[in-house]
């Protein structure tokens, strides 16, 4: 079906587009005007630049998580989704099965509570699990780490589907989880979240970026995360506890050096480990539990810690190269 404009819409259709073209003007180009007193002499204005911020986007315009390159999605040879810090504050994104749920192309399968949740891409599990380019045990099943990690410590997430055997060594032909922390800024910056829900949930989030010199050559970060819920199901309660303290300096224009630790711990009661809930009782009856109804003892739980002492050194080389070293000495604890 073909839509014909009446006069009146046109001519506001042209307005606005004139409007659109003014703005973009004033912002693409210097604009000039007379000075009255300088005897009708032209004086420049400084050039406008128009460009949105970051911390505001759904996306990123470079990625390094396939090839290492610093690469346009558009020109990263392959399927890679980037979600930024903006889309987790959205979604409120708390755990790494809050991310891999909304992710593109990403499945998973529950076997029990609090205990084993497997990721798959492509008909494969997920085992490839990174913290800022450097191999973690990151899976959610019976033995990973991946239940303790806390998204309000990072930046952003990558997920590179696929093989990704360039950076991954073993080339899983699943997926690869890139995840990215918080580092420190030069500008002053804090927040405070307080965020509640369903089941008691209560949980805080404080964020204060605080520069140690006048021009922020050295500055610090420090994230603290909590959280604690209860369940739909009887006897289940969940708590989380997250924190990332940093510190970067400058050692020259090009070059900067950091270091970190950062400690992640998630506790789980009323896990169910496996356990299975009948249909049939011995007579042949049906069961017919309520939905909270919970087979498990009270000192039931699942716990996973994480400890990570972290160092990086990053020098910015010529033609937008780019050399990166990371060390870091991990400890996990899992129960």
């Amino acid at each position: 079906m073909q839509t014909v404009q009446s006069p009146q819409q046109f001519k506001k259709s042209r307005f606005l587009l004139g409007v659109m073209s003014l703005c973009f003007s004033a912002g693409s180009t210097q604009a000039a005007e007379v000075d009255e007193n300088s005897n009708g002499e032209i004086s420049m204005l400084p050039a406008v630049q128009v460009s949105a911020e970051k911390s505001d986007s759904y996306t990123v315009a470079k990625t390094s998580s396939s090839t290492g390159l610093s690469l346009s999605l558009k020109e990263t040879p392959q399927s890679v989704s980037v979600i930024t810090r903006q889309q987790l504050d959205d979604t409120n994104a708390q755990t790494i099965g809050d991310v891999l749920g909304q992710a593109t192309g990403i499945t998973f399968n529950e076997l029990d509570n609090g205990a084993r949740t497997t990721y798959r891409a492509r008909g494969f599990d997920i085992k490839n699990y990174k913290v800022d380019g450097l191999n973690i045990v990151g899976g959610s099943d019976f033995s990973g780490a991946g239940n303790s990690i806390n998204i309000d410590l990072y930046d952003e997430v990558s997920i590179v589907r696929g093989a990704n055997g360039l950076l991954g060594g073993s080339g899983d032909p699943s997926a690869t989880i890139d995840l990215v922390r918080k580092l420190p800024q030069k500008e002053l910056a804090g927040s405070l979240k307080l965020r509640t829900g369903s089941w008691d949930k209560k949980s805080a989030v404080g964020d204060i970026n605080l520069p140690l010199t006048q021009n922020g050559s050295v500055r610090s970060r420090l994230v603290v995360s909590t959280e604690d819920s209860d369940g739909f199901r009887e006897r289940e309660n969940i708590k989380r506890t997250g924190i990332l303290a940093s510190v970067a300096a400058d050692v020259s224009d090009n070059t900067v050096i950091g270091a970190g630790f950062q400690y992640e711990k998630s506790n789980m009661h009323g896990s169910s480990w496996g356990t299975n809930v009948p249909i049939w009782f011995a007579d042949g009856s049906l069961t017919n539990f309520s939905r909270k109804f919970n087979p498990v003892t009270d000192w039931s739980r699942t716990e996973r810690e994480g400890k990570t002492f972290f160092t990086f050194l990053e020098s910015q080389l010529a033609n937008d190269w780019k050399w990166l070293c990371c060390i870091k000495d991990l400890k996990a604890k899992f129960s």
